[in-house]
């Protein structure tokens, strides 16, 4: 027996498919992007929580403080106490790495915070700033010097 074909059932197959590839790309763009914010904050994280290990133990000079917080800011920014020309991720700037060394009252430090303010975290289809975070502490076990003592 033959079966009767309508001139209309021939599309149904393809408004099935439009509709299901459009929910499945949905899917994988939102899975995507997750995993792409999540990527970077890592990177972040990891980035932060070196330079706050190197800041712990590098040598700190309490009459030239920029040389100590420039080597940490690098370490954060381009992986290495060197200033580099490729940052740890797409868009972040110095000026996005806070260091600051908290100080006894004989200007001895005590530790050093690194964190990451006003990066935009850009995902498929919303932005995340961050602010403060990620941040690491860790306490001061360097040298501390006062070459202008």
């Amino acid at each position: 027996m033959r079966s009767r074909s309508w001139p209309g059932d021939q599309s149904a197959p393809l408004v099935e498919f439009a509709i299901t590839f459009f929910a499945v790309w949905l899917i994988f763009s939102g899975v995507y992007a997750f995993g792409y914010a999540f990527y970077v904050y890592n990177r972040l994280e990891t980035a932060v929580a070196n330079a706050a290990l190197l800041g712990a133990g590098y040598d700190y000079d309490s009459s030239n403080p920029s040389t100590y917080t420039t080597a940490v800011r690098n370490m954060a920014l381009y992986g290495d106490i060197t200033a580099g020309t490729t940052p740890v991720v797409p868009g972040l700037t110095a000026a996005n790495i806070q260091v600051s060394v908290g100080t006894d009252a004989k200007s001895v430090p005590r530790d050093v915070q690194v964190s990451i303010s006003n990066y935009q975290i850009s995902a498929v289809f919303q932005k995340f700033t961050l602010v403060n975070k990620p941040r690491a502490v860790a306490q001061f076990t360097g040298r501390w010097l006062c070459s202008g003592c």
